[in-house]
């Protein structure tokens, strides 16, 4: 087992013990030491090089002193000064309160080991080892955590809806509310509590409009700087999406419930056709339509694209061993629709789609890896927009295909009913994690938009922006077939490394 090795000095008043710990989790594969500090006879770990060694994703927000720590299948929400942690729809005490010192944030140690180990990591276990030595501190330095003004999103108008899968319920805002103000979960199956941060309302002239059958009542009231909705639902619940929505600029509560026998049956049927051995390429655009267009001298985005897929293609069935289904081999017009279509009629079991970026602030670089979901930012759903004005250049009857395309509901019943949805996130998780190895260029990351070209793949999917040629060293790199050739080959062996996860989960029954 690979073992990981950190020494950390806290710089606070008191002095910091230099006793050592050893944690293993065997479920994570991890096994590290910490040295740990103490304050006020309390042991504390630092937050930050824990999720960092673990390989955990964390999320701080400055303005309001939230922590979040991503576990596996859960999420861990901190305060700065509060001895309160949350998890899901519980509050747990962890005795002593979160510090941020010198930017670092430590939690109390025993307690936090503990609540890892009830929530996620049953056979964690942990040993303090004595080292004998102690750190005199000389200058000692604190920080406190101090609270920006809060700007207030107000509430005006609440309506709600069915859908074929569920309800759809709209709020009214004045103005954006990023993702991490909501706070959301079910209760017994039947209610839904939403929290929303940084928002107001007056309960006596809020509109509720209601006509949905699924729902009995909604209950709306303002929590000192929040704002709670509880909604008391007709039947069991099973899954939930919300966000800000910028397309209505509204938020967005969808609701959905389990369709069983038809999730059953595409998962007895994904089981059974799970070993991936065809892989589906799609190079963007092609023939009269060029993409994003070159500098002189320069090649077209259709033209980059399509190098890259040729050699991901030569790899995939050289090394891989793995059929490979191409939307286009040469410079030809293809419809987004008939994209898919070309996938699903070859059985595919994954479905890349390959292009680069461009835009007017030619400072912007790097690669993006984007999913199928509601766009979540004006720059996302800039991005989509403009790959899925490609229809302009279809027929009139291709166009007819795309209606409703752009309805939130349609590509919400696309995530849900979609067995693929989860894979797909793992698929973008080990490309942008490959792509951060092995090429030289900013990663920014994996994304959501509603792309086109995505919809109807019964299979994993992930449409992939491969830099910016508007950028010029980005479009240098681009034009460098060794740069190219490096791209495949992050692009492959991320596709080999998701088929090994995916085909031994398959193997031992899930």
């Amino acid at each position: 087992m690979l073992k990981k090795f950190l020494v950390i000095i806290l710089v606070i008043a008191g002095n910091l013990s230099g006793d050592l710990i050893e944690i293993n989790i065997p479920e994570a594969g991890k096994d590290f030491k910490f040295n740990i500090a103490e304050k006020s006879g309390v042991k504390y770990i630092s937050l930050n090089t824990f999720a960092k060694t673990a390989d955990f994703r964390t999320y701080y927000r400055p303005d309001n002193g939230k922590i979040l720590l991503f576990l596996p299948s859960k999420i861990l929400k901190f305060t700065v000064n509060s001895s309160f942690v949350v998890v899901g729809n519980k509050t747990l005490n962890l005795r002593s309160k979160v510090l941020l010192v010198n930017k670092e944030i430590y939690v109390p140690l025993e307690s936090f080991l503990k609540i890892l180990r009830d929530v996620s990591f049953k056979r964690l276990v942990y040993r303090v080892t004595p080292t004998g030595m102690r750190y005199s501190i000389t200058k000692p330095r604190s920080e406190t955590f101090t609270r920006k003004e809060i700007v207030f999103s107000t509430i005006r108008k609440i309506s709600i809806e069915d859908k074929f899968n569920g309800l759809v319920a709209l709020i009214d805002v004045d103005r954006p509310i990023p993702d991490n103000n909501f706070s959301y979960y079910f209760r017994k199956g039947d209610q839904f509590y939403l929290t929303i941060y940084a928002a107001e309302v007056d309960t006596s002239k809020l509109i509720v409009e209601n006509r949905s059958s699924l729902l009995k009542t909604v209950e709306c009231m303002q929590l000192n700087e929040s704002v709670q909705f509880i909604f008391k639902l007709v039947r069991e619940f099973n899954s939930s999406d919300v966000h800000y929505d910028f397309a209505s600029s509204k938020v967005l509560v969808s609701l959905f419930y389990p369709d069983r026998e038809r999730v059953k049956e595409k998962i007895e049927k994904a089981r059974t056709r799970w070993f991936i051995d065809t892989v589906v390429l799609d190079p963007g655009h092609g023939g009269k339509d060029p993409g994003t267009l070159r500098r002189r001298g320069r090649l077209n985005e259709k033209d980059i694209a399509l190098d890259i897929a040729l050699r991901l293609g030569r790899l995939l069935e050289t090394k891989g061993k793995l059929r490979v289904v191409y939307t286009r081999k040469t410079d030809t017009f293809l419809p987004l629709w008939k994209r898919t279509q070309i996938a699903n009629n070859a059985n595919g079991k994954l479905f890349i789609s390959i292009h680069v970026n461009a835009c007017d602030n030619r400072k912007i670089s790097g690669v993006e890896f984007y999913l199928l979901r509601p766009g979540r930012s004006e720059e996302a759903i800039a991005v989509a927009e403009k790959e899925n004005s490609v229809i302009k250049l279809e027929t009139e009857a291709d166009r007819e295909k795309y209606k409703g395309y752009d309805d939130i509901s349609n590509i919400l019943a696309n995530m849900v009913f979609s067995a693929y949805m989860k894979d797909s996130e793992r698929l973008a998780e080990i490309v942008s994690r490959k792509f951060t190895e092995i090429v030289p260029m900013k990663n920014r990351g994996v994304r959501q938009a509603g792309f086109y070209v995505l919809i109807g793949a019964s299979m994993p999917s992930l449409f992939c922006e491969l830099g910016y040629i508007s950028n010029r060293e980005d479009e240098r790199k681009l034009n460098s077939p060794r740069y190219r050739q490096l791209i495949a080959q992050a692009l492959y062996e991320s596709i080999v490394g998701f088929k090994n996860v995916c085909e031994k989960e398959v193997a031992g029954g899930g």
